[in-house]
């Protein structure tokens, strides 16, 4: 039996420094924008200068951040004892919500280094979407 522990984590929109965009646009316009990004768009976004504790890339602070907080949970004396007693595998994630439009799934090996890279969790077709807001045909 394996046990999945998740830690997920929500960066908003508002937050977000989108490249080529003025501050000035609305939260639903950057939306927009935000749906049309890639992994690799996604991974270097910066926070913009209303975020008072995230600093770098969203790659750098899960990287840094996150990544120090979750690995500290799974190699917890509480969770590694737990595991041997029940004889348990692990799988440990990192799920990040980016501007409630995209979601990052990050696995966490066993001795607490993440995998190779995120993987961009993938929404129904675009194609049948309409202004990138949800709204499908």
């Amino acid at each position: 039996m394996v046990v999945s522990i998740l830690s997920s984590r929500f960066y908003r929109i508002d937050f977000l420094n989108l490249p080529q965009t003025l501050d000035k646009i609305s939260d639903p316009e950057k939306a927009d924008i935000l749906c049309g990004y890639e992994l690799s768009q996604i991974l270097q976004l910066r926070w913009n200068f209303r975020e008072q504790f995230r600093s770098g890339t969203i790659k750098s602070y899960i990287e840094m951040i996150e990544r120090s907080q979750l690995k500290n949970y799974v190699l917890s004396t509480d969770v590694q004892q737990r595991l041997e007693k029940e004889n348990l595998g692990l799988g440990a994630y990192l799920v990040i919500i980016v501007g409630s439009r995209h979601i990052l799934l990050w696995e966490m090996e066993k001795d607490g280094n993440l995998a190779q890279g995120p993987h961009l969790v993938e929404l129904p077709s675009r194609s049948n979407r309409h202004g990138c807001r949800g709204q499908y045909s």
